[in-house]
């Protein structure tokens, strides 16, 4: 055979399709089973992509996820606004009782600013009278003399020498 016919042949022509014969270290095999047979004669496992129906049950797991916590953002949300609301209840409430007071207080304010109550405070406290009728008040000259001389003799003065 030529160099040329042995490489122009197919590569398992040209190699002999030879068997070893039954070796002395290895005991021989029992022949294969028709349930091993069936599994040599299985085609090779291959890896595949996930088909979508297993990615439906986690889409819809998302889902459900996604929906609990915006559920659950919306009830935190709610509880904040009706604390807050229960505050601004309260603040109101409190607004209208000093508005109430201070309205108290104006009337009350106005009541003693007005004259007739000056008048009646000063005739009664202050035993005030009416400019209307006057009064002549005498005064006696001893009195005087007394008050005088007491005046010069706190200044310093002798209590005989006018």
């Amino acid at each position: 055979m030529s160099i040329a016919t042995e490489y122009s042949q197919p590569f398992d022509a040209a190699v002999p399709q030879t068997r070893p014969g039954p070796s002395t270290s290895r005991p021989a095999r029992p022949a294969p089973s028709g349930r091993q047979r069936q599994r040599r004669e299985q085609p090779p496992l291959r890896l595949v992509s996930p088909s979508r129906s297993h990615r439906l049950p986690m889409l819809f797991g998302l889902v459900a996820v996604a929906v609990l916590a915006v559920m659950f953002g919306f009830a935190a949300f709610h509880s904040q606004m009706a604390s807050t609301q229960y505050e601004l209840e309260e603040v109101q409430r409190e607004l209208t009782l000093e508005t109430e007071r201070l309205l108290d207080l104006q009337i009350q304010l106005d009541e003693l600013n007005s004259p007739a109550q000056i008048e009646r405070l000063a005739r009664g406290a202050l035993g005030m009278v009416d400019p209307s009728t006057p009064v002549d008040v005498v005064v006696d000259e001893t009195l005087v003399a007394e008050v005088a001389d007491a005046a010069r003799f706190a200044d310093g003065g002798s209590a005989g020498s006018r």
